[in-house]
């Protein structure tokens, strides 16, 4: 089974009985180090290491190899199709450079082949001293291993739900007992929907059943809509994990502790409690850097949608603010999980793709970028731990409409603060459109029985056949 994972949550996995059973990731990342100039004796633990675990003089091949992948990761950076085997524990079974070259350039996510037999490779820090490393050799490994491990650890990301905030203060005070708690902050929603909306894509990190997570929402109908973030840093990070059945990534066990610390001792104080309405933490770096994208997602689509101004385009499902997933204080907040529907100009379509192309650029340290380019839309795709943030959806056609209808509509569009909507005809059309093609999108439904009055049935002539809107009911 191949699998994406983040790379710190497989480095914390080398860890049995807390403790680190893979200290030859860290001779390697030596040797890195020595090689940008920052050591002198990386490439000679790491040359005596191979000797010890290969052959007598072994090591001087190792090096030259070593120093062929260091140079291969310059040119074209991180391979994704070459897998990191390991056991079906997720103990490491070859990739140990990978790993190394991957903490040294601060890789977020790495990509790993999971096998069905558990692996076991013993390179505690006993193999060294049994090695003959010195006890000043051992030092430097474990020193280096340290500050790595210090450097990437995790921060499990957590939220209390509206039933749970009333609690708030004595909920952290009991957490603190298992480690940290940090970066509070309160998130409030005005719209139930957009509340519910932010759950779901919140769960959707974890293997729980989108019909449970409804089940949720309803049971936190008679709470406010709230939802409070924190990040989790146990005391004994390293001390226990395994692995997942469902979705065959790590899972910390301190995490796991807590959330049945605080569910049980807290249901009580929850009127008409169901599990769990009252605490959520992702059980790894994958899931949290996810979720901490989703709450804070940093994409200034206010500075895309200014540097497309010139041109002519217009924003789609933006009208009457009716659209659930949709922040109130768009751009400045993205509907996370969405699509943004740009319509434009034919004549427009190369540069404002192009323009958003290259916005997109400025994210691709944060975010994986994905192009989709069809022959009359293109699709730019941001995504974080293999799940979708925004997507900007920009076409020069519209399904079932005419070109006249386009042109028109871009020409009759309205400004509305920092950007382009359909007016009133225009947009009760494309709504139109949507419900027909996805009934479930409700909203749109309610939006056409919200606006008859925008319904021009002489001016839909000029288009073709929409009389079939007025028989909505």
């Amino acid at each position: 089974m191949i699998r994406t994972v983040s790379i710190r949550d497989l480095v914390a996995r080398q860890f049995f009985r807390g403790e680190l059973n893979r200290y030859d990731i860290f001779v390697r990342y030596l040797a890195i180090e020595e090689y940008y100039g920052k050591n002198d004796f990386g490439f000679r633990l790491y040359k005596k290491m191979q000797d010890k675990r290969i052959a007598e003089g072994y090591g001087e091949k190792a090096v030259e190899k070593f120093i062929e992948l260091i140079k291969s990761y310059e040119i074209r950076g991180y391979d994704k199709s070459s897998a990191v085997q390991v056991g079906c524990n997720l103990a490491l079974w070859d990739g140990s450079h990978r790993i190394a070259m991957g903490l040294y350039n601060n890789l977020q996510n790495i990509t790993i082949e999971i096998h069905q037999e558990p692996t076991f490779y013993d390179f505690k820090i006993d193999w060294f001293l049994k090695n003959d490393f010195s006890r000043e050799e051992v030092k430097l490994i474990i020193d280096k291993a340290d500050e790595v491990l210090e450097k990437n650890q995790i921060k499990f990301t957590g939220f209390l739900w509206g039933a749970a905030v009333p609690f708030s203060d004595e909920i952290f005070k009991d957490i603190e007992i298992f480690g940290e708690v940090k970066d509070i902050e309160k998130f409030s929603f005005k719209s139930r929907e957009l509340y519910n909306h932010m759950q779901k894509i919140i769960y959707s990190a974890d293997d729980i059943a989108p019909v449970k997570v409804d089940i949720k929402s309803e049971f936190l109908y008679p709470y406010d809509p709230e939802f409070i973030f924190f990040h989790f840093k146990p005391k004994k990070f390293y001390d226990h994990w395994r692995v997942k059945g469902m979705s065959g990534l790590p899972m910390s066990c301190a995490v796991e502790r807590v959330k049945s610390v605080v569910r049980e001792k807290y249901k009580n104080k929850i009127d008409k409690y169901f599990h769990d309405i009252i605490i959520h933490v992702c059980d790894n770096q994958f899931q949290s850097d996810f979720c901490d994208s989703v709450c804070f997602p940093d994409i200034n689509l206010k500075t895309f949608l200014q540097e497309i101004s010139p041109y002519k385009y217009v924003l789609l499902g933006m009208r009457g603010n009716e659209t659930p997933y949709m922040p109130e204080n768009f751009p400045d907040e993205i509907p996370v999980g969405k699509d943004v529907d740009i319509l434009v100009m034919p004549e427009d379509y190369d540069l404002i793709t192009e323009t958003a192309k290259k916005f997109s650029e400025q994210y691709k340290n944060n975010y994986e970028i994905i192009l989709i380019d069809e022959k009359y839309k293109t699709r730019i795709r941001f995504h974080k731990s293999e799940r979708l943030i925004l997507q900007l959806d920009i076409a020069k056609e519209l399904k079932n409409c005419t070109d006249e209808f386009v042109t028109d509509s871009i020409k009759m569009r309205e400004k509305s603060s920092d950007y382009y909507v359909l007016s009133a005809f225009y947009e009760y059309i494309c709504r139109y459109q949507k419900w027909m093609e996805n009934s479930k999108k409700s909203w749109h439904l309610k939006y056409l029985l919200n606006h008859a009055k925008d319904f021009d049935e002489k001016l839909a002539e000029k288009y073709g056949n929409f009389k079939d809107c007025l028989k909505i009911e």
